[in-house]
């Protein structure tokens, strides 16, 4: 196990470890909002707490572990991608079918696209 060197930093691994960051930041916020609208409104719900919450310590380490080329990285990035675009599809689908319309550009954007742009980044990347 090593470090990403300067080339590989802004090859495929590089990439996908900067969009994992990003997803990551995406989802303190996300975190941080339910703690401070929870607490104004009347509580915050524990379940969103510990899932964002988890959810972004798992990026965080994911990125830190495909930083190092660890293998235990490149697997949980596989399966944590694959599971966000398996629930953006479902999401999706609902969407289409209850209101008859798809969910917001954001929301596909993060739940869609770079989920799909990182696993082809990691399938185009040397494997560690």
């Amino acid at each position: 196990m090593h470090r990403l060197t300067a080339d590989e930093r802004f090859g495929p691994l590089g990439t996908a470890r900067l969009l994992i960051t990003l997803q990551a930041a995406v989802l303190i916020t996300a975190t941080v909002e339910a703690l401070i609208l929870g607490s104004l409104l009347g509580g915050a719900q524990p379940a969103t707490l510990g899932l964002t919450g988890g959810s972004a310590a798992l990026a965080l380490l994911a990125a830190w572990g495909l930083g190092r080329r660890a293998r235990w990285a490149r697997r949980l990035t596989i399966i944590g991608e694959s599971f966000v675009l398996l629930t953006a599809t479902i999401d999706a689908i609902l969407a289409l079918a209850l209101i008859h319309g798809l969910p917001p550009l954001m929301t596909l954007v993060t739940g869609g696209l770079v989920p799909l742009a990182v696993l082809a980044l990691l399938r185009s990347g040397r494997r560690p």
